[in-house]
């Protein structure tokens, strides 16, 4: 029976002009595997991109929900483990709020787990030859109030929910680079290997520093993974 997956992106933020999450999210197929996917851009507002997700799973009824969010400085695709009661912003949302040392809950939890397989994520992500691993900390901004938001609403209920940040796309880190990849994940990637240079991931140099990024044909790969993986074997998420 076919299931429905809500899957999210974010808008641009921190004066940037595209945002991988949402180049990559609005271009993945309609259906992957059992799930029909119901794709949504969500705004970088602290409470505000909660508010957006769920009222659009009250009208979907989605049986997994899976985030995905920018994270700049990262080289390899992070499913997260976990998300923190806190917001401690470094830079405002958009909307220019910008609150620190504050719950995201007043009387919720510390923390909560995702509730995706997240390292069957990993795994499927791993076969296809592109770096990634498992992320412990969502950080303290819309990212991970997102999450804890959506884990805090759906605890104890059948419905899965993760997060799954990407790097830079190479336009927003600058320009040229190489294979990021190290030898054991070019090895593996098989078929993969066939990308053209400009789909592989590369480390761009802005201001004489490399930068880590990825391409946008690699993070929609990356992305068709991961939701597969969602539909493997048994219902059971979080670590298993």
């Amino acid at each position: 029976m076919e299931k429905k997956l809500l899957i999210t992106g974010f808008e641009p933020f921190g004066g940037q002009t595209v945002n991988p999450s949402w180049e990559a999210v609005r271009r993945l197929p309609e259906v992957i595997s059992e799930f029909r996917l119901v794709k949504m851009e969500v705004p970088v507002l602290f409470g505000g991109a909660v508010r957006a997700v769920l009222k659009r799973a009250e009208e979907v009824r989605p049986d997994v929900i899976l985030c995905v969010g920018q994270a700049g400085g990262r080289s390899k695709v992070t499913p997260e483990v976990a998300a923190l009661n806190l917001r401690d912003a470094r830079i405002a949302d958009n909307a220019g709020f910008m609150p620190q040392g504050e719950p995201i809950e007043a009387n919720g939890p510390a923390a909560y787990f995702a509730t995706v397989p997240v390292r069957r994520v990993v795994d499927a992500v791993r076969e296809k030859g592109i770096p990634c691993e498992l992320s412990y900390s969502a950080g303290v901004y819309v990212c991970n109030d997102l999450l804890y938001g959506l884990l805090h609403h759906y605890e104890g209920t059948g419905v899965q929910v993760g997060f799954i940040h990407v790097p830079y796309l190479p336009e927003q880190a600058g320009a040229g680079g190489a294979d990021s990849r190290t030898s054991e994940e070019q090895a593996g990637a098989g078929a993969a290997d066939s990308r053209t240079s400009a789909q592989q991931d590369v480390s761009a140099v802005r201001e004489g520093r490399p930068v880590p990024c990825m391409s946008l044909e690699t993070i929609i790969e990356a992305l068709e993974g991961a939701v597969k993986a969602c539909s493997a074997g048994d219902s059971k998420g979080g670590l298993l």
